[in-house]
């Protein structure tokens, strides 16, 4: 009851626009625990941007993100990158990174960030249109190149259903078409996940039936 007054105390006093006492009153309900509740970390984090420390706010986004929950890292992103757009971002390393394709990746790239972030580097990110990334690719005069970026995240359907033939049609050729003259670092391309979907031209594996868009999320809990 005492962590909930306090958390309470510390919304009254964000909202009437104490943001320093908000800090303290926060900081005081955290205090005792070795993992802080990632609620109470974003709202610290949150509080600490707005009042200019940013060194400070990132550690608290970091410490919510401890927290694996999608909504977590969701939220998380959204104020590191508040963050990132008037204050350097602590880290030891520098870095700028491209993320191109074949459906939105408009939830992705604020995460990828996150995650670059855990790892001590800060990244500077584009993103291309959806679904333009062979275009970009292939254009010497795209934003891409443009950008000139140290790694490149290339995200395309890659016949995980047994009937998503795109991948499978468009690497091949994307492959053929590339030149390693004006590229650098590590291009990994996989054109299909789901070979016995794809032969058998069904969305499920024939193995066992089972359909790869609903494994690998983790447990329920």
């Amino acid at each position: 009851m005492m962590t909930e007054s306090l958390i309470n105390e510390a919304d009254q006093l964000r909202q009437s626009g104490q943001l320093a006492e908000a800090v303290d009153r926060y900081l005081e309900a955290a205090q005792g625990r070795e993992v802080p509740e990632p609620g109470l970390a974003l709202k610290i984090a949150r509080c600490l941007r707005q009042l200019k420390r940013g060194d400070e706010a990132c550690r608290w986004i970091l410490a919510a993100a401890a927290d694996e929950q999608f909504t977590t890292w969701h939220a998380a992103s959204t104020v590191l990158r508040q963050i990132a757009a008037d204050h350097p971002l602590p880290a030891r390393r520098k870095a700028k990174v491209a993320v191109l394709g074949s459906y939105t990746t408009a939830q992705l790239v604020p995460m990828l960030e996150l995650a670059a972030l855990q790892a001590g580097a800060a990244v500077a990110t584009y993103a291309c249109d959806y679904g333009q990334y062979q275009q970009e690719i292939l254009d010497p005069a795209s934003e891409l190149y443009q950008f000139q970026p140290d790694v490149i995240v290339l995200a395309v359907h890659a016949g995980v259903s047994g009937l998503e033939i795109e991948a499978a049609a468009v690497l091949p050729q994307l492959i053929k078409e590339l030149d390693p003259a004006v590229m650098k670092g590590t291009l990994l391309l996989s054109p299909l996940f789901n070979t016995s979907g794809f032969e058998f031209e069904q969305v499920n594996a024939i193995w066992d039936d089972k359909n790869l868009n609903t494994l690998g999320h983790g447990d329920a809990d």
